[in-house]
């Protein structure tokens, strides 16, 4: 289902949806989006608008800080095919959803509740590797160390004044965006969240620990 700019000033108004003017600027910014539906198509808008809000509350959290060393935990250095991390998260959600159907409700929502406590209190190493993506865009100030006795990588990366938010490799309005966004959205979150318990500052330098499930 795909709305381009000349069908959509017909296709929903304020008074229709009670659209906000964030969602209405959408509709006339000249990009076609592609969704399953109207709904679809509005929960798009809706998370284009919260990521970016997230994104500069991110920008404001980290602003004070020049140099960003992350260090993490590398055991096997050998040269090796390097996985599809999406592949590997959507076998991930298939087994989880597979396993879901067979558990009780009381189960799930046990798992839910789990959950809902780690996203309060820790980060993933799929969050600090988001981070990492986020100031690493476009910088060529990047240097990074190995460790052989302590078996630890740290990348430190010199971060700019102004962190763009295209650092996500797919088209603005494809359904893969889309899916980017339903990911990083959550990342993003735990981020301006939790991220201040894995800081240690070092000189006026920030190191982060990237010692997470």
């Amino acid at each position: 289902m795909k709305y381009e700019k000349n069908k959509k000033r017909n296709l929903l108004t304020k008074k229709d949806m009670d659209l906000d003017e964030k969602i209405l600027k959408y509709l006339n910014d000249g990009i076609t989006y592609t969704a399953k539906n109207l709904d679809d198509l509005l929960d798009y808008f809706r998370k284009i608008d919260t990521f970016e809000d997230n994104h500069k509350k991110l920008c404001e959290l980290i602003s004070h800080i020049k140099i960003l060393n992350i260090d993490r935990v590398e055991y096997d250095r050998k040269a090796c095919i390097q996985e599809n991390v999406d592949k590997i998260i959507d076998i991930v959600e298939n087994i989880k959803s597979y396993i879901s159907s067979r558990a009780s409700e009381d189960e799930k929502l046990r798992i839910q509740n789990i959950e809902k406590e780690l996203d309060k209190e820790y980060l993933y190493a799929k969050d600090i590797e988001l981070l990492k993506k986020m100031i690493s865009f476009e910088n060529k100030e990047i240097d990074e160390e190995y460790d052989c006795c302590e078996k630890v990588n740290t990348v430190s990366i010199n971060i700019k004044d102004n962190i763009s938010s295209t650092y996500i490799p797919v088209e603005t309005g494809s359904i893969e965006y889309h899916y980017h966004l339903d990911n990083n959205i959550p990342r993003i979150k735990r981020l301006i969240k939790n991220l201040h318990k894995y800081i240690v500052i070092l000189l006026k330098r920030i190191m982060i620990s990237q010692y997470t499930g």
